[in-house]
């Protein structure tokens, strides 16, 4: 489970300002927070600060701050 989730913010720290990168990594931590376990592991693992960053990089791309905001 947290392998999964290090890669995802591995790749939007390193590529997040990629809006389809973002955007794609957006959706995977909206998707994985469903999880009661996984949204705890986004708090543990400063994954707030990594999706706030990316969000704050791609500001005008839509689909990040959408899919940023239900993650």
């Amino acid at each position: 489970m947290d392998k999964g989730l290090d890669l995802v913010f591995i790749a939007l720290e390193t590529h997040g300002t990629n809006a389809e990168i973002a955007k794609h990594g957006c959706d995977v931590l909206q998707n994985l927070t469903l999880t009661p376990g996984f949204q705890r592991a986004v708090v543990v693992k400063s994954g707030l600060k990594v999706l706030l960053t990316t969000m704050r990089r791609q500001e005008q791309h839509e689909p990040v701050q959408l899919y940023g905001c239900h993650s």
